[in-house]
């Protein structure tokens, strides 16, 4: 664990910034009226409200990505010069990681957020009542930061910003 702990911190960093913002993002006043996912509004309004969560998004996810990863990228030298500790990955750029991630949460987690606070928790809420549903959107919210966590990380792999030496 303590070998990893470089890029535990660009991850817990790139997370706490990143994925909770995207939350509170996604979550409007008037979540019950206008969404993604209203049908008594037309088309166009709906990709609006989606879209209009893009801008914000993609700017915070490159923002705390590029602080995250540079932090790592730091941790990761010094723990090189002093220590000699070899890194097993190879270094990633952190604005690269940035523009990724700011791309992710733009798109993958607008998507999982508004899904989840205007279709499943709206569900679980009609369904269950007082600590169950607490519990039952507590389980549903953990998921879903796994779920993204999990995503991002796999998406990272396959575009080859994070590789084994």
């Amino acid at each position: 664990m303590l070998a990893a702990s470089d890029y535990i911190l660009a991850a817990v960093l790139t997370a706490c910034a990143g994925k909770y913002y995207s939350m509170l993002r996604t979550l409007k006043p008037n979540s019950d009226s206008q969404h993604m996912f209203s049908h008594n509004i037309p088309l166009s309004s709906r990709v609006k409200e989606f879209t209009s969560a893009m801008p914000p998004l993609f700017t915070v996810g490159v923002f705390s990505a590029t602080v995250g990863y540079s932090l790592s990228t730091v941790c990761t030298a010094l723990r090189e010069r002093i220590g000699g500790f070899v890194s097993p990955v190879v270094g990633i750029h952190p604005l690269s990681a940035g523009i990724y991630t700011g791309s992710f949460m733009a798109i993958i987690s607008n998507i999982r957020y508004n899904l989840l606070q205007h279709v499943l928790e709206p569900f679980i809420e009609k369904k269950l009542t007082g600590w169950s549903m607490r519990t039952a959107i507590f389980i549903l919210r953990a998921f879903n930061g796994f779920l993204g966590s999990y995503l991002a990380i796999t998406g990272m792999r396959l575009v080859g910003l994070q590789r084994f030496k």
